[in-house]
């Protein structure tokens, strides 16, 4: 019978052929599915930090729209909140901070900073201290978690919060593009006095 018969007589795999396939498979899933899963949240942090940073960007820009492009000495990151789009207001429990700073509260009337959950799922502290000063470096500090929730361990890299810096002349940016001689009304500068660094999911 030529080989091409032989072939086509051919009804498929032996079982250890198969068992061997499907072993195979099991080793390749077993390391591509937990980097495939590890991506898609670093891509979806990073979006909706994004987001958030566009969020707080475009509340300062429709606040000075609103006022006549000015902004008031007494100016504080809770101006913002009624120009800002989100879910509703956390009264409650905590959120990541930085790496090394644990997590933050989220309940403004015990005076903590108070929490917006963002259509995104995340939460953005809004913070109630000021400029301090109306130059190109001073700037009002916002903290969000792409979670919204405490991680396991906060001290560490995972799920922790991105600190966003507004400038008074509106630049918006994250711990890492921070400028020399950061200041707000209680730190000056802010940039010496601590130790702040973007997450690992920031990409740009």
């Amino acid at each position: 019978m030529p080989d091409i018969f032989r072939i086509l007589a051919r009804k498929g795999f032996t079982i250890a052929e198969l068992l061997i396939s499907l072993s195979i498979l099991g080793v390749m899933a077993a390391f591509i599915i937990p980097k495939l899963l590890d991506v898609s949240q670093t891509d979806l942090y990073n979006q909706r930090t994004k987001d958030a940073l566009a969020a707080v960007a475009g509340a300062y820009s429709a606040y000075k729209a609103a006022h006549g492009g000015s902004i008031p000495g007494n100016f504080n990151g809770a101006m913002i909140l009624p120009y800002l789009n989100y879910v509703e207001q956390q009264n409650g429990g905590t959120i990541d901070w930085s790496p090394g700073l644990g997590t933050l509260p989220c309940a403004p009337t015990m005076g903590a900073d108070p929490c917006l959950k963002l259509h995104s799922g995340g939460i953005l502290t809004i913070s109630t201290r000021g400029f301090g000063g109306t130059n190109p470096n001073n700037v009002l500090i916002y903290w969000f978690d792409p979670d919204g929730t405490p991680s396991a361990n906060p001290t560490d890299y995972s799920g922790t919060s991105t600190m966003i810096l507004l400038y008074y002349n509106g630049f918006v940016t994250t711990a890492g593009g921070m400028l020399p001689n950061t200041c707000d009304s209680n730190v000056c500068p802010l940039n010496t006095a601590n130790t702040f660094i973007d997450p690992p999911y920031i990409r740009w």
